[in-house]
């Protein structure tokens, strides 16, 4: 919506990237139709399948977690690609504040319009552009503007994945800690600090010449 507020539709394309048969891929096709965008569909689901198949060894929950996010990264900047685009980011400030992100997966991007945005600045942002901006009353499109977050596959919400909700993270970020438990901040401190390094850039190793002579250089 802000893209197409911004841009307009003939200059967004909008990327559906469902896992099988998601619940709510019926929300990204109404969304698409609404905005009148270029439609791009692809399933995922057998990339993912394949994926699988090489670690099935493994048997680590991170890695049917995480795969899907990183797959969508490269189909969006294959996209990109041969539209001569841009790959946005959607991640929010709670978000990345309490890591809830892929490395390599969403976090990577070439700009992000909301990434200093908190998840109920967001909703206001949505509900100015279909109320104020555009004039419109359309009922299901300001439901999905605050429609509860979820990855579409779990069943489960963000929050319910968190152990926090959207309200305490920001509360924390305010400083408002007085109205937090011990056990949430505690919570919210340990995602922060565990996560720093999916926003990090790469380390680079400071070349030392002296070791070259011992290597014979």
């Amino acid at each position: 919506m802000l893209l197409v507020a911004a841009l307009g539709p003939d200059r967004v394309i909008g990327v559906r990237m469902p896992q099988g048969n998601q619940s709510d891929l019926s929300d990204a096709r109404y969304i698409c139709d609404y905005l009148k965008l270029e439609p791009w569909e692809i399933n995922i689901d057998n990339i993912c399948k394949e994926f699988y198949k090489a670690f099935s060894e493994k048997n680590d929950d991170r890695i049917l977690t995480n795969a899907p996010s990183r797959i969508r990264t490269n189909i969006l900047y294959s996209i990109a690609a041969v539209n001569n685009g841009r790959v946005i980011g959607t991640s929010n400030a709670c978000e990345n504040f309490v890591g809830y992100v892929t490395k390599g997966g969403d976090t990577v991007s070439d700009f992000n319009p909301l990434s200093h945005y908190l998840v109920s600045e967001i909703y206001k942002i949505g509900d100015y552009i279909l109320e104020e901006l555009w004039n419109d009353e359309d009922d299901f499109l300001s439901e999905l503007i605050h429609k509860i977050p979820d990855d579409g596959m779990s069943g489960i919400s963000d929050e319910a994945k968190l152990g926090v909700s959207y309200e305490e993270i920001e509360k924390f970020m305010k400083g408002k800690y007085t109205h937090l438990s011990v056990d949430t901040m505690a919570i919210i401190r340990n995602k922060y600090t565990t996560s720093r390094h999916k926003f990090n850039p790469a380390t680079s190793i400071i070349r030392v010449d002296d070791t070259l002579e011992d290597w014979g250089l």
